[in-house]
């Protein structure tokens, strides 16, 4: 059996939680002077990794960041909510200032971004700004904004991603064969890379929650990991 994780580098801190749930501050974390983060999520299909941003949401009253498209909305999409939905033309004007922290063309059709001004709104708040991103997205972010906090979300086994894909019931099985391979190359682009600050493995989803809540609260702590360069 394949597994993920267990040669992996983990920064494993001991991170607290109020009455609420929500992370707030470690002993030595003046309350004072909040320090905004940009987290950036990456993980295959499968993982979890939807859910666990969620929670890791509802604990720190983070933000999710809002992408730019420029694919058509749906009919159940809120513009600025769910998107910033624009025209061609547009994103290429925000491409050429550099007003994108991260941009891609998706099956050479639609392009999507993540804007710089809004993101650098909210840490300079003092907010924690969450990031669902590509191995890909993550390292324009790294190059863009280098002092981002990047995770990434291991499955236990290519045996356990396998059976979450089929679990789901979305797809038929081209369509998680495909989702597999693409789950097993990204895995491999991020843990032969020194872009990620840690790993976590989701064998346990309340135990990955955990983990992962544990070290955004030591990265706010400790401050950015130092450059190697």
């Amino acid at each position: 059996m394949a597994t993920f994780g267990m040669d992996m580098r983990r920064a494993l801190y001991a991170g607290r939680l109020d009455r609420t749930g929500i992370c707030r501050t470690l002993p030595g974390m003046s309350d004072s002077a909040p320090t905004g983060l940009l987290l950036v999520l990456s993980g295959p299909s499968g993982v979890g990794k939807t859910t666990i941003a969620h929670r890791v949401q509802e604990r720190f009253d983070g933000i999710f960041s809002v992408s730019a498209t420029t694919r058509p909305r749906s009919s159940d999409e809120v513009d600025g909510e769910d998107y910033t939905f624009v025209d061609p033309e547009t994103f290429q004007t925000m491409l050429d200032a550099g007003e994108f922290l991260e941009s891609a063309e998706v099956f050479g059709k639609h392009a999507y971004g993540t804007p710089r001004g809004p993101v650098q709104r909210r840490l300079d708040e003092g907010r924690l700004v969450i990031l669902d991103i590509d191995v890909q997205g993550a390292r324009q972010i790294r190059d863009s904004l280098p002092e981002s906090f990047m995770l990434f979300i291991l499955p236990p086994s290519e045996e356990e991603l396998q059976r979450r894909l089929e679990a789901r019931g979305r797809d038929d099985e081209e369509a998680i064969q495909r989702r597999f391979a693409e789950a097993r190359h990204e895995i491999e682009l991020a843990t032969t890379s020194d872009l990620y600050d840690a790993f976590v493995v989701n064998a346990d989803l309340e135990t990955a929650i955990q983990e992962t809540c544990e070290l955004i609260a030591a990265r706010m702590q400790h401050g950015p990991r130092e450059s190697t360069a």
